[in-house]
């Protein structure tokens, strides 16, 4: 299932169309992100399961380095997780999902994601964190 967009030309294609479908206004998003210079596809790693030449489910693997208790650390993080409605429910998530993690288990020491929905991805072993957004005001040089 992990595919790449440098060997599969039409891949980014077949998977904006499932993924606008899922989060409508992404396809328009990822086209704003490349008058930027830079493009999705290349820094994501996606996980696609396809059936009938059209992609039913999709897990993306973005490499992150974060600071952690003073150092660096390289972090898979898991994004734009779809299935389409018309596939749900027959394992196509499952299998992307346990596909990607896979791939991560022996490349980085955790994996991270960003949910409204949590309690989709509990199953996979990860648990909500609660985030903390700290603002102080501090005098710098040139104000």
């Amino acid at each position: 299932m992990k595919r790449s967009f440098a060997d599969d030309l039409d891949l980014m294609e077949t998977l904006l169309v499932l993924l606008d479908l899922v989060f409508p206004g992404l396809r328009r998003n990822a086209q704003n992100v490349r008058t930027f210079g830079t493009s999705w596809e290349s820094v994501s790693t996606p996980f696609v399961h396809s059936e009938q030449g059209r992609a039913v489910s999709h897990v993306g693997v973005i490499e992150l380095s974060l600071v952690l208790l003073g150092r660096t650390v390289k972090v898979g993080s898991i994004h734009a997780v779809a299935t389409h409605p018309e596939f749900r429910r027959r394992g196509h998530y499952r299998r992307t999902m346990e596909e990607a993690l896979h791939h991560c288990s022996d490349r980085y020491e955790t994996q991270i994601l960003t949910t409204a929905h949590p309690e989709y991805f509990e199953p996979f072993g990860f648990r909500a964190v609660e985030e903390h957004c700290y603002v102080f005001e501090c005098d710098s040089p040139g104000g």
